[in-house]
């Protein structure tokens, strides 16, 4: 036997990012579309409104490899980023996160399982 998983199921930890910073593994099928995760995540840490989060792709700079310098950003400039994010949230202007397309699977995005991706609050702009 190869050890492949039953069809249809293809479960997977990914690890979340919290509003308040803190990290949580949840269990997730990995051939979902974003917007199924969605659901299976915000109902295990109870929010109701799933269809206002989404996931964004933490960039790579929290990369733990001391010896590439490259990845590793410079404090002042990191601060400054802070900043520019503070200031961001203020105005809305989400579109420079690297939001995930909801249509898709993480496979289908590239997602590696050793991700971590930020839970956030999408904003909408409809007049309704």
């Amino acid at each position: 036997s190869s050890g492949l998983v039953p069809r249809g199921s293809h479960m997977r930890p990914l690890k979340i990012r919290m509003l308040d910073g803190t990290v949580k593994t949840i269990m997730v099928d990995d051939s979902k579309t974003v917007t199924d995760m969605l659901m299976t995540i915000c109902a295990r840490i109870g929010i109701t409104n799933h269809d206002e989060y989404s996931l964004v792709r933490e960039l790579m700079e929290e990369k733990k490899d001391e010896g590439t310098g490259t990845l590793r950003k410079d404090k002042t400039l990191l601060r400054d980023e802070k900043k520019m994010e503070k200031l961001k949230q203020k105005l809305h202007t989400d579109d420079e996160l690297n939001w995930l397309d909801h249509g898709r699977t993480l496979r289908e995005q590239g997602v590696e399982e050793h991700e971590t991706l930020l839970l956030r609050r999408k904003f909408f702009y409809s007049d309704q």
